[in-house]
């Protein structure tokens, strides 16, 4: 059945679930880990999910999800942004850019997170808003659902990533991450830097990892 993206009412996590991510409301940046790497086997069986029905990280830290359905010409105009086949990996991460901020557009309009601001600053109780947490994960959602429908072919998806942990004097911060497989060169997948729908950052995770951020974010 070809439905339209929708949602259900938005709706705090699971207490079970929740005290997964109670540390993370505890600090005041909302975009701390435990680790070097969120373990999204924490809130979400990703292999249950699909682009027909898949889950929404937004509020800071994952503090609510919401059920979101991608319609069969929606994830058919994802998919067309990787056709033909990319030439090279420098030209697929352009694609998976492209594909990262179309699914923004279509589950921002249903979930209500299409006015997220540009990065995020201390924790809120703000359904519409992201912070680096929400947007690590949802990401990495939509790059495995790339990846299972045999859109990447130069890429593998890898566990989300961090920098930051207030001792070292940076501030806490989290990315999705991919890999090429040609050159084992792994870049973080960044898309909380600019506001909902626009192109997220692609650069080596070496370079993230020293601190780095576009000259144009807010």
């Amino acid at each position: 059945m070809n439905t339209v993206l929708s949602y259900s009412e938005n709706r705090p996590l699971p207490g079970a679930v929740f005290a997964v991510w109670g540390f993370v409301l505890l600090l005041l940046s909302g975009c701390a880990s435990e680790s070097g790497a969120l373990d999204l086997s924490g809130y979400a069986d990703l292999e249950q999910e699909t682009p027909a029905h898949f889950r929404v990280c937004h509020g800071y830290g994952c503090h609510f999800e919401s059920d979101a359905y991608l319609s069969d010409a929606q994830w058919q105009s994802v998919r067309a942004l990787f056709q033909p086949d990319a030439k090279d990996a420098e030209a697929e991460r352009g694609f998976i850019k492209k594909a990262v901020a179309l699914m923004e557009d279509y589950v921002g309009e249903a979930v209500g997170t299409q006015t997220d601001k540009a990065g995020a600053g201390f924790i809120m109780s703000d359904s519409g808003q992201m912070d680096c947490i929400d947007e690590a994960l949802n990401t990495s959602r939509y790059l495995h659902f790339f990846d299972r429908d045999h859109l990447l072919k130069h890429h593998s998806v890898e566990s989300p990533t961090r920098r930051g942990y207030f001792v070292d004097g940076a501030w806490p911060h989290n990315s999705a991450v991919i890999k090429d497989l040609a050159t084992e060169q792994r870049y973080v997948v960044d898309s909380w830097f600019y506001e909902n729908g626009r192109e997220p950052v692609i650069v080596p995770v070496e370079q993230w990892l020293s601190g780095w951020r576009p000259d144009d974010a807010p």
